[in-house]
Order: structure tokens, then sequence, then C-alpha cells
């Protein structure tokens, strides 16, 4: 293997175990009681956003961060971007936290590709492909399995979580189609940043940052916050972006089923929420669907699932 294939590698699966790791300390602080999703949200969003702008002008120029606002166009699409899409998927994914797990909210938000799969087929006005159907299924039967642990009659994920954790894949799936004009024109760094920057601003309207309770913060909550905001996020989408110097994005999609695995295995060990071998086997159904779907699918169109970026 190249030196620098391998470096790709190492860098992808960083980025994304730091992505699966910072929703297990969101969990850690909701159930401390230290913050709400909304309140850590803003202060996640602000930060990261001003860290990556900011790098971004270190390393081009400060002209290089504010292109995207020179035509009406451009930001307008960044704005729409920036609420509907990093603020709804960053939101839905903490609430289904909050609600639930971290586990089960990266595995539900993992779902995201057969949402754009349904997207690609309704704007091309064509029937599924059976194949395609049939990994539908597959995907279903394991977040069935994943959410009841094989049994009908009970529920292990509340159902909030459940269907907050399934918008989170929604809203995941159109930041990944709205995302990807305007990332080829400006860079992924630019449009993450200013994202997530406006992003903050918006949420912070209804949840002002810092409502942290004081009496619930020690040192073990502040350095969860820390790990969200500067590893699970400003760190963790530089290591994936630039991954992709040495990898092809079909490679670096499929690589980032390590945020789920990461997710599962640091909330079953960390924070001791159960996960039975039924629900493991949910979680890699859902997985290896996923996977197989972006292989399946080399050489398709520009919506094409296989270019997946998550926005942790």
């Amino acid at each position: 293997m190249k030196a620098k294939h391998f470096k790709g590698i190492m860098m992808v699966l960083a980025g994304a175990t730091l992505w699966g790791l910072s929703g297990s300390a969101a969990q850690y602080l909701f159930e401390q009681g230290a913050v709400g999703a909304g309140a850590l949200v803003s202060v996640r969003l602000l930060a990261s956003g001003v860290i990556l702008l900011l790098y971004v002008a270190v390393k081009n120029s400060s002209s290089h961060v504010f292109r995207i606002w020179k035509k009406k166009s451009s930001a307008s699409s960044i704005l729409i971007f920036s609420i509907f899409g990093m603020l709804a998927v960053q939101y839905t994914f903490f609430s289904s936290i909050e609600g639930g797990n971290a586990a089960a909210a990266a595995v539900l938000q993992y779902l995201a590709p057969f949402f754009v799969l349904i997207y690609i087929y309704i704007k091309k006005e064509a029937s599924p492909k059976l194949k395609d159907v049939m990994l539908a299924f597959a995907a279903l039967a394991g977040v069935f399995l994943l959410l009841t642990g094989g049994r009908p009659d009970s529920l292990y994920v509340p159902l909030p979580s459940v269907i907050w954790g399934v918008l989170s894949g929604a809203a995941l799936a159109f930041y990944t189609v709205y995302a990807r004009a305007l990332i080829q024109a400006f860079g992924a760094l630019t449009v993450t940043g200013w994202g997530m920057l406006i992003g903050g601003l918006g949420i912070s309207v209804v949840f002002p940052p810092f409502q942290f309770d004081p009496s619930a913060i020690g040192i073990g909550e502040g350095m969860a916050v820390l790990f969200v905001v500067l590893c699970g996020t400003a760190l963790a989408f530089a290591l994936y972006i630039g991954s992709l110097s040495y990898l092809s994005p079909k490679v670096t999609s499929c690589l980032s089923c390590a945020e789920p695995l990461a997710a599962v295995l640091s909330s079953a060990v960390w924070l001791d929420v159960p996960f039975n071998a039924v629900q493991g086997a949910g979680t890699i159904m859902i997985i290896m669907t996923v996977i197989w779907l972006s292989l399946s699918r080399e050489g398709k169109t520009k919506t094409d699932i296989t270019d997946f970026e998550s926005p942790f």
C-alpha cells in the first residue's frame, strides 16, 4: 500500500471516529444535565464555523473566504444551505441523541444515502431498480432489529429519538445534494464554515449559546464540550476533507462507516448503553447495505450518493 494512500485511510478513519465519539460526548453532557441540544448546537456551530473560516483565511486569503457573497445566487444558496441543511441536520441529530442515545442516532442518520436515492429516482421519474429496492428493505430490516432488538412488542430506542433520527437522515440527504454545487465552486471548508456560522447565528435566536447549568459543569463536562466543538467538528471535518487529496470520494464515503461504529462502541463501553447482539446485527446490516449501495453506483450521476459527506 502506498504511503499516501495509507495516510488518506488513516485521516478519514480518524475523522469519522471523532464524529462518532462527539455524539457520545454530547450524550454524556445531556445525561449530566449540563446543557440541552439547542444550546450545544449553537455553541458547536458558532465556534466551529469561526475556526474553519479562520483556517481557510490563513491558508488562502480573506478575499477567498468572502467570494461566496459576491453573487446574489451563491449568497442565497449558502443561506438556504445553512438553515435547511447544516442547522437542520445538526439540530435533528443532537435532538435524537438527547431523546435516546448516540449509537441509534448515528446509525439512523446513516440512512441518508437512501433518501438521496429516492430523490434521484423522483427527479428522473424512473422506476426503482430491484437491487435498490432489496437493499432498502435490508436496511429497513436492520433498523427494525436496531430499534426493537428483534422483539416487535418492544422499542429499545424512544420513539421521539427515532423520529428525530429519521429526520436527521432526511436533512443530511438534502445537505448532501444541495451543497454539491457550492462545494465545487467555493470549496468544502469554506461552505461548511459559513454554513456552521450562519446556522449557529440562526439557532442562537431560539437557543442562545452558553445556556449551561453551572452546577452540572465540571472538568469532565468542560472537556466534553471542547471535544465536541474542536475535535468532533473542526478537526474531524478537516481530516475528512484532507483525505480526499489521497483517496476517491467513493473510498472515503465507505470508510466513513467508522462514525456509527465509533458511536455504538463508545456508547456501550463509556456510557453503558444496552446494546445486544440482535441490535448489533441490525447495525451491521444498515452499514453494509449503505456500503454496497455506494459501491454499486460507480460512475453514476453528479448527485451520486457515493460522494456522501458527513456534516460532523
